[in-house]
């Protein structure tokens, strides 16, 4: 067995007791800690989290943090030597990243046809969930999964559900920018330890580093667009605490050549999460009979027009529960049966790679990036209109659209040509198919 020395505890008596009892293990990968919960408050969420799987009726499962765990103290090499191990042994072992959370549920696996735990559900009680994850994979620059591009959105929108706030995006601005892609993220607490950003002349780029996300993503932009690089100087602070601090980001910025304590880190700006989506009541039900959505993909109106860090996972966990309490008092035949033989979880891999699916992302990182106008956005859905028979086409046009529609700037939508927020706020709602008509609807309203 592996040799579990020198990581946390309750990580390698988990590992220790699935191998031990074949007890289904549901890995998170990275983002539960990595969105700024640290070890341990991180411990009670992974509870809260295995609550809701056993809620939903599902396998007891053992709740594991996974990818990115550095700031746990648990090395890239050591998670891949215990994936290897678990992957080999009878357990039933699921990865998912917390965007697929809120309603993750344990399957088993052996070899096969791919059928999604969900599916499996579905198909017992007659209703079906959207746990999608966001829109990311539509832009050039981001920090998610490339695979999250908006296939949720489309599917509801084809099945007649209401999205609502789609243009709202936001952009993380300081994504490391050494050609990875997706990009990794240098988490704001490195300016919060007083790194500064500045030019390739050294000149700052905005005076406040600790500024809103949009406020900073902005000035970043603008100095792309003027021909400027743009760079994350950590050299005096933190310093030679860099990598005490930060260990996993020093990992990633040395593995693309980069010492953070005596080099400039490159950054930009990067579409990093959705604050619009399927709009959906407290219990999480949609305008079509029998359909739910949970997680990113989701419209619940907690995020508004500019999420703050971290309230996606509580978003995850605390809706996740309402839509599970929601069911259990329709007194459903839940719960997710063992998987038949010869089927097996889907696994978490890339797309592989989409004509469209490239030129969308072209499309609309030019057009509805941080900063848009009406000029390009015009511009844009006429390049997307042929191309809407394709999910991302579609979703990408949508957003476009709405992103047009949208005439002010609030939160993470800013259009130079209406710089201003309107004095009356509303929310922006796209019908589903056929009728696909917009409107706008008050805050506050309640579907």
């Amino acid at each position: 067995m592996q040799d579990f020395t020198g990581i946390p505890v309750s990580f390698s008596l988990a590992v220790k007791a699935a191998l031990a009892s074949n007890r289904p293990v549901v890995a998170l990968e990275s983002t539960v800690v990595t969105h700024g919960l640290p070890y341990p408050q991180n411990f009670s969420l992974l509870k809260s989290m295995e609550s809701t799987i056993v809620e939903l009726g599902a396998v007891p499962a053992t709740i594991i943090v996974w990818r990115g765990s550095a700031h746990i103290g648990i090395s890239p090499k050591l998670i891949d030597d215990i994936e290897a191990e678990l992957s080999s042994t009878q357990a039933p072992f699921l990865k998912l990243g917390s965007r697929e959370l809120p309603l993750a549920l344990a399957a088993g696996t052996s070899g096969g046809t791919t059928v999604s735990a969900t599916m499996l559900l579905a198909a017992k009680a007659g209703i079906e969930v959207f746990a999608t994850g966001g829109i990311g994979g539509l832009f050039e620059h981001t920090t998610n999964p490339l695979s999250s591009r908006g296939q949720g959105l489309a599917l509801a929108h084809r099945a007649g559900a209401t999205l609502r706030d789609i243009e709202m995006v936001q952009f993380h601005p300081t994504a490391l920018d050494v050609g990875i892609d997706p990009m990794p993220l240098v988490s704001e607490a490195v300016r919060g330890e007083g790194a500064i950003l500045v030019d390739e002349h050294g000149q700052r780029i905005i005076d406040d580093p600790l500024s809103a996300r949009d406020v900073v993503s902005r000035a970043e932009w603008a100095a792309l667009q003027a021909g400027r690089r743009v760079f994350l100087d950590a050299r005096q602070h933190p310093g030679p605490q860099f990598p005490e601090l930060f260990g996993s980001i020093t990992e990633m910025a040395l593995e693309a050549g980069i010492d953070p304590v005596t080099q400039l880190l490159p950054v930009r700006p990067a579409a990093h999460y959705h604050m619009g989506g399927v709009r959906v009541d407290l219990a999480g039900r949609t305008d079509v009979a029998g359909l739910y959505a949970a997680g990113e993909v989701a419209s619940t109106g907690l995020h508004g027009a500019n999420r703050l860090a971290s309230n996606s996972l509580l978003e995850a966990v605390v809706c996740g529960r309402w839509v599970a309490q929601h069911w259990k008092s329709l007194d459903l035949e839940l719960g997710a049966p063992a998987a038949p033989p010869g089927l097996h979880q889907v696994p978490s891999e890339e797309p592989a790679p989409d004509r469209i699916a490239e030129q969308v992302r072209r499309i609309v990182s030019s057009a509805a990036g941080v900063l848009r106008d009406a000029e390009t956005l015009k511009a844009a859905l006429a390049e997307l209109a042929p191309l809407r028979h394709h999910d991302v086409g579609l979703v990408g046009y949508l957003l476009v659209e709405a992103a047009l529609l949208r005439r002010e700037s609030r939160g993470g939508h800013a259009r130079t040509d209406f710089p201003q927020r309107a004095e009356i706020g509303h929310h922006l709602v796209i019908a589903g198919d056929p009728a696909a008509s917009t409107t706008t609807e008050p805050i506050g309203a309640v579907a």
